[in-house]
């Protein structure tokens, strides 16, 4: 039994036809391309023209150019519009989503070593109590002691 598989439908749109090869022509194609919107979709640009007498011109096999005629050769050209897939232009919210997640990641990281030096700080100043010695730099640890209880100061 053999599996037939269907063609999916084919996005690709068929805009222009018979575009001169002419610098007016290709002007008209550069311009299309300029206002696309480029995130959903692409201009393909196809040559035509003849096939086998500009290949027997250049002393080439009449079919060289069966796959593609070189725009020097083209007489005129077909435009297409092709949409491209949804995944490709659905990137760019993953690409913030991912961000975003490496972000609140540095952010827990970031409160974990202030947890840890509010810690060091009150078992340094319980020691210093206990011991009943007066630090000589007294004054810095009050400082830091304040800017941590008022939040004063910015992690970045």
């Amino acid at each position: 039994m053999k599996k037939v598989h269907q063609a999916t439908p084919s996005t690709s749109r068929y805009v222009f036809h018979n575009v001169p090869n002419t610098k007016e022509g290709r002007k008209f194609i550069a311009d299309a391309k300029q206002y696309l919107n480029e995130d959903q979709y692409v201009i393909e640009k196809r040559n035509r023209g003849k096939r086998a007498s500009s290949a027997k011109a250049k002393g080439l096999h009449p079919r060289s150019y069966d796959q593609d005629l070189p725009t020097v050769h083209a007489t005129s050209f077909c435009v297409y519009v092709n949409a491209k897939p949804k995944a490709r232009y659905q990137v760019l919210p993953n690409h913030q989503v991912s961000r975003l997640s490496e972000a609140l990641k540095e952010n827990r990281e970031l409160h974990y070593k202030l947890n840890k030096a509010e810690k060091m700080i009150s078992n340094i100043r319980v020691m210093v109590t206990q011991d009943d010695v007066r630090y000589s730099h007294d004054e810095e640890i009050r400082d830091l002691l304040s800017s941590i209880n008022n939040r004063s100061f910015k992690i970045s």
